[in-house]
């Protein structure tokens, strides 16, 4: 399974909790991780524990290399072309059960 996953446009859309769809899937027995090594909002090094660093980090933008990522989102609307701030493309896998 596969989403992007953007807490910056959840938090500013009042669609849910990051941190709580963070751990859905792996709570679910998912083994899951970000898909783009050189991803253009969420650059290494980048904490993976405890996932509310993760989350919140990739929210401020401040692992974008987009200035626009950066700033307040009504810039970063003009700049991007888009109200999705920084995102994550994330992929979740379910191993077989023994």
């Amino acid at each position: 399974m596969q989403y992007e996953f953007s807490p910056w446009l959840m938090n500013r859309s009042s669609t849910g909790d990051p941190n709580e769809l963070a751990r859905l899937l792996p709570s679910l027995g998912a083994m899951c991780f970000d898909m783009l090594e050189k991803n253009s909002h969420n650059a290494r090094p980048r904490p993976s524990a405890p996932l509310e660093q993760y989350v919140q980090r990739l929210t401020s933008g401040r692992g974008s290399k987009y200035l626009a990522a950066k700033t307040t989102s009504d810039q970063l609307d003009r700049q991007l072309g888009d109200s999705f701030g920084p995102w994550e493309d994330i992929t979740c896998y379910f191993p077989p059960r023994m």
